[in-house]
């Protein structure tokens, strides 16, 4: 079964280089991630929402395959973060693909 958890952006440190796939710099922007993690912890879809709880990132979206999707990163025990309605995510997901 899917999860979503939220994972919070100054957890991040991103060094001097972009993080983007695409070559775009706009994570940094970003205040918190909804992250969709498969069966074994695996991020395999991503939002990105900025201070105003706006999505304004969601990979893999295109060429751009994300930056938590496109990572080894994986989370063991994702029942420590704080989790996010599946529906909801789908919800937004839509909305922002929409655009």
């Amino acid at each position: 079964m899917k999860t979503v958890i939220i994972y919070e952006n100054s957890w991040i440190d991103y060094g001097a280089k972009p993080v983007s796939s695409s070559g775009e710099d706009i994570q940094r922007s970003i205040e918190y991630w909804w992250l969709e993690l498969n069966e074994n912890g695996v991020p395999i879809r991503e939002l990105g929402f900025d201070i105003n709880d706006q999505v304004k990132y969601a990979a893999p979206k295109n060429k751009d395959r994300g930056l938590w999707t496109d990572s080894m990163t994986y989370f063991k025990t994702p029942e420590e973060y704080v989790q996010v309605n599946n529906t909801f995510f789908e919800e937004q997901w839509r909305r922002f693909n929409a655009k």
